[in-house]
């Protein structure tokens, strides 16, 4: 069961720059805290329930960015 915190976690995923910095802190995570819940989310049956194109988008994304630093220096 998802929290009004995991919702509006998964709600802001999609905030950049400053709007993200103002809703970390509203929500009194920080952004390190709202990213680390972010990530959490992404492998919660209830988050994907709730919000699959967030989920998933955020899943390749994160997918990317491992793949990127697991590439070997080219």
């Amino acid at each position: 069961m998802l929290t009004d915190t995991d919702r509006a976690v998964l709600e802001a995923a999609h905030l950049r720059g400053r709007a993200r910095e103002a809703q970390s802190l509203e929500l009194g995570l920080g952004l390190t805290g709202l990213s680390v819940r972010l990530l959490q989310l992404l492998d919660d049956p209830a988050a994907e329930a709730a919000y699959p194109v967030v989920v998933h988008r955020e899943r390749r994304l994160r997918d990317q960015r491992r793949a990127a630093r697991a590439a070997p220096w080219r």
